[in-house]
């Protein structure tokens, strides 16, 4: 789930307070938006709570609890959760903050299952369904503090 900061957009609000922000600024912001980001993902896991609603995740199924190695939901070894990063790219027309997952490996599908939710298809018995569990995203609110933040890191034209 990338933020994507348009530069035009950035002069445009920022025209209408005789302001402009330099490219390093533009950078900062960016890097303030993916810590917020990995931020509201880590408290997901740690509060098993959608971060852009509040809802709390799905209970875990009866066969889930009766497993002996289950903790907590998303939580079986910590590898999902502490596989989340932020990745952040500044161009000349704007900036990318992002979650991300490792390259390769089976954390990305365990990722995006526990993200969207998935149904799995058995033979004799019927379809299994794992509910999504959304663990990124940005609580309401978020935008309007982004932009206070580029307003801040703002200088005079």
């Amino acid at each position: 789930m990338p933020v994507i900061v348009h530069l035009e957009e950035v002069k445009q609000m920022l025209g209408r307070i005789g302001q402009t922000i330099s490219p390093a600024g533009l950078r900062a912001i960016a890097e303030v938006i993916a810590a917020d980001l990995l931020d509201e993902a880590r408290k997901a896991f740690a509060q098993q709570r959608d971060p852009s609603t509040g809802q709390s995740w799905a209970p875990p199924a009866p066969r889930t609890l009766r497993d002996k190695a289950f903790r907590q939901l998303l939580i079986r070894t910590g590898e999902l959760a502490s596989s989340v990063g932020t990745d952040v790219q500044a161009a000349e027309g704007g900036a990318t903050a992002s979650l991300t997952l490792p390259d390769q490996g089976y954390i990305i599908r365990r990722g995006l299952v526990h993200l969207f939710g998935a149904k799995k298809a058995r033979r004799k018995r019927a379809a299994m369904r794992l509910p999504a569990r959304p663990w990124a995203g940005y609580p309401f609110g978020t935008i309007r503090k982004w932009g206070q933040r580029i307003i801040d890191e703002a200088v005079p034209e």
